[in-house]
């Protein structure tokens, strides 16, 4: 089930690829040249206390785009509930009905988008869940 999500071929797919911010593989899953950038924000994240999932990237006008996320934020709760996996974020979503308004909170890692953002402030969006079937999976 997680595999289907995470593709994109479940329902309620917000368009972003996730990771444990305490997973040891973060940082390979960056081209090279983000890696040690994104070894050394995972580190002090970690060492701030923070604990969620890390967004690696998200699609173009997908939800999780139109909620202004991007990479290197990071979400620590959905619905005011903490979470710290990408199974608890799939859980979340599966229970949400398209078209839904999902209260999100997290951390700036990272000023990307000339955001003016300092790192480890919070920050609450609202992830609205498209209408519709299922999401197909861009073809490579």
């Amino acid at each position: 089930m997680l595999d289907s999500l995470a593709s994109g071929v479940m329902k309620n797919d917000p368009g972003w690829r996730l990771l444990a911010l305490d997973d040891p593989e973060l940082a390979a899953n960056f081209v090279e040249e983000e890696q040690a950038e994104a070894e050394s924000t995972q580190k002090k994240l970690i060492a701030k206390g923070v604990t969620g999932v890390f967004v690696v990237d998200t699609r173009t006008n997908s939800p999780a785009a139109k909620a202004n996320l991007g990479t290197y934020d990071v979400v620590t709760a959905m619905k005011d509930t903490p979470v710290e996996t990408v199974a608890e974020v799939c859980d979340v979503l599966q229970s949400s009905s398209a078209g839904e308004k999902i209260p999100l909170e997290g951390v700036f890692s990272a000023n990307a988008d000339g955001k003016q953002s300092k790192f480890g402030e919070a920050w609450t969006s609202d992830l609205v869940l498209e209408k519709g079937g299922p999401t197909s999976t861009p073809s490579r």
